[in-house]
């Protein structure tokens, strides 16, 4: 990942983007822009390899190195080092980018929240500084226009300082000093007036916050604890009520509406308790990155008392493992749990913004990282940054996002400001099928008898706890010859009942250290982890409206209600037939209506329930070609050939009225295609 300078465009990419967006640039069609090609991506490959050697450094400097090592390989002719030098002075020259090169390890959320706030925070740093130096200099020349209508500024020898020793001769500074004092465009500025406007221009140009003067050392706003930042904070107070003050009052007079009687007493008792939410939020926001095991008591407790604030403050909570207790043991009895459900703490409490995430997920959520380090208020940004260590055997990029997909330490994403509706601004689109209990993927592999076997395996808290040294206890281990009709997958066995449940074993499948696979049976104690993890889900899910539950009820609820209307004898209508009911008013008649709708053209093609579209957009959203409204903001399948059968199967889970039904898939070769058959089940 590179943390691109403050003057190139986007604030973090990947190498591989910019790698791939050079190529384009500069690897023309033919032989050459495919040698081209190879030799820039084979540059790419060193560049990971020497930051994978914890070799960090700028772009440039990187860049060189790789590029000098791959010139001078040995085994290389004279005419492919040309090629190469060639190649890679190309690419070089149309490198728009600088910036510094980073790998993914345990300080990687650290390093890119920190480039990402300082790079806003310059921005509205140095645009403030600017508006107050334009304030600073119009009091300045306020006092300045006084002084020069002053006697003193109109004696003889002020004013020859003023014209110089050049213009004695050819004036008379005695007789323009009595001119200049008969003619006084007005009174002098009274004392009081005089010390107010010079005591407010001091302020702003000493304060700390901005930096309006050069020479001034700024205020530090970043922090790794909680307590310092909040006593920083909290002692900074009478500095900001003198700055907000000074501004109000510079306000005033430059606009000559300071009236003593009217505002002496006001400013007199100004202090930081007249502070108001909008004169905090416009100070820079401080910066507080902690890692869980870092974070004491004292740390915790001042935790949540700026989650709970409106201050302007982002907190970066880093997570270094999940489910361990303070002795790095197995937490079997979850009082670590907080770490991973802190971010939906946060979001109760008030916090203005909030996002949990994983190392592995930080640039493709850019966006909405500065979008939160931007807004006003308190945000919290809790991130698992595994280690090397962590996880022996597993690299810290692969170890976050396996967090991420088995439902440990879920991406969420909490922003107010993008509606009132839970729903709305509480988001988990960002995680592998959101719509599922656990993730499902294919996985195949060669049986005894040297054939292909595909399966559908559920990826569950477990199967990423297996990596874990720490929790290596819960798991006995089954190779394929002790294998019995007991065992059943644990993804299985947490739907199943408890009197069923009684005489199986739950398992997860593994690979062991001879790429053989092996069946590990996990302890009542691992199950129970497990479920909890569920349980936290489905209400994450509930928050984001995914699979809602009072929304089902209360759609069920208005089915069991509704009451058809009789249609009135023929003889009450004045010997007119009776006219057609209107069907559309009936949930189930809807339904049918839908289904005749876009059922006529095949018997298991997909079709909508057109009349109870509640206009909810989460199909059109997820793919507005295949979905469409029509003239009442319903929705109905437009083409099915512009998505796929995956499409259609998640727009079904999506929906929260149930109305899309899949029917068959119309491409055979589509992947997890019996994992998404059994999936589709419950809509037909």
């Amino acid at each position: 990942m590179i943390l691109i300078d403050h003057d190139f465009g986007q604030p973090i990419q990947s190498l591989s983007a910019v790698v791939n967006d050079l190529l384009r640039r500069i690897a023309p069609k033919g032989p050459r822009g495919e040698r081209i090609r190879r030799h820039v991506l084979r540059l790419e490959r060193e560049i990971r390899s020497v930051v994978f050697q914890k070799e960090t450094g700028r772009l440039s400097r990187l860049w060189s190195m790789a590029m000098a090592k791959l010139v001078s390989e040995p085994e290389l002719s004279e005419d492919q080092k040309r090629w190469l030098q060639e190649s890679f002075d190309t690419a070089r020259s149309a490198l728009e980018i600088e910036g510094e090169v980073i790998g993914c390890d345990a300080d990687t959320a650290d390093r890119v929240m920190r480039h990402l706030w300082l790079r806003s925070q310059t921005l509205y740093r140095d645009r403030i500084a600017t508006e107050l130096r334009q304030l600073t200099i119009r009091l300045d020349d306020l006092l300045r226009s006084d002084k020069l209508e002053a006697d003193e500024a109109r004696q003889p020898q002020a004013l020859r300082r003023a014209f110089g020793n050049q213009f004695d001769e050819l004036i008379d500074f005695e007789v323009l000093s009595r001119t200049l004092r008969c003619r006084r465009s007005h009174e002098p500025m009274p004392d009081t007036r005089r010390k107010r406007i010079e005591s407010a221009l001091r302020v702003l140009q000493e304060e700390k916050f901005f930096g309006v003067e050069a020479d001034i050392d700024r205020y530090d706003f970043a922090f790794t604890s909680c307590t310092e930042a909040l006593a920083a904070f909290k002692r900074r107070l009478p500095d900001m009520a003198d700055v907000i003050k000074a501004i109000r009052i510079a306000g005033l007079e430059l606009d000559n509406s300071y009236r003593d009687k009217l505002h002496d007493d006001f400013f007199g008792r100004f202090a930081a308790s007249s502070l108001t939410t909008e004169d905090v939020l416009w100070f820079p926001s401080y910066f507080v990155s902690i890692r869980e095991r870092d974070c004491d008591a004292a740390n915790q407790a001042h935790l949540v008392e700026i989650l709970s604030s409106g201050l302007p403050f982002k907190l970066i909570f880093q997570v270094d493992h999940l489910f361990h207790n303070e002795n790095g043991r197995p937490d079997a009895l979850r009082m670590s749990a907080w770490k991973s459900q802190l971010a939906t703490m946060a979001a109760s409490v008030g916090a203005r913004f909030v996002l949990q995430t994983a190392t592995s997920n930080l640039r493709s959520l850019s966006e909405s990282l500065v979008q939160g380090l931007t807004a006003p208020g308190v945000a919290l940004f809790s991130i698992f940054s595994p280690s090397e260590d962590s996880y022996p055997g597993l690299q810290p990029y692969l170890a976050a996002a396996a967090a991420v997909e088995s439902r440990l330490f879920p991406v969420i994403i909490f922003d107010p400001g993008k509606g009132d509706p839970r729903g709305n601004c509480f988001s988990l689109q960002c995680n592998p099928q959101c719509q599922s209990a656990w993730p499902v993927h294919s996985f195949t592999y060669e049986d005894e008898s040297m054939q292909a076997v595909t399966e559908n395996l559920c990826f569950t808290a477990l199967d990423f706890l297996a990596a874990d040294p720490a929790f290596f206890g819960m798991f006995r281990p089954v190779n394929r010859r002790q294998w019995s009709q007991e065992m059943v997958p644990l993804a299985e066995y947490l739907q199943g009942n408890a009197e069923a449940n009684s005489a199986q074993l739950p398992f997860v499948l593994a690979v062991g250290p001879d790429d053989r696979l092996t069946r590990l049976i996990v302890n009542s104690a691992a199950v129970e982890l497990t479920q909890h993890v569920g349980r936290h889900w489905s209400h994450l899910q509930e928050l984001a409206g995914i699979k809602n539950s009072h929304e089902a009820s209360r759609l069920d609820a208005a089915d069991q209600a509704w009451v058809p209307e009789t249609p009135k004898p023929a003889e009450e209508s004045h010997g007119q037939p009776p006219a057609n009911p209107d069907l559309s008013l009936s949930p189930a008649a809807g339904r049918a209506n839908g289904k005749a709708e876009q059922a006529d053209s095949a018997p298991n093609e997909a079709w909508i329930e057109t009349p109870r579209c509640t206009s909810c957009n989460a199909c059109t959203n997820r793919n507005s070609r295949m979905f469409k409204y029509n003239e009442n903001k319903q929705a109905f399948i437009a083409d099915l050939n512009a998505g796929n059968y995956r499409d259609l199967v998640e727009a079904a889970e999506a929906c929260k009225v149930a109305i899309i039904h899949p029917g068959e898939p119309w491409d055979s070769n589509e992947p997890d295609l019996e994992a998404l058959l059994e999936r589709a089940k419950v809509f037909r």
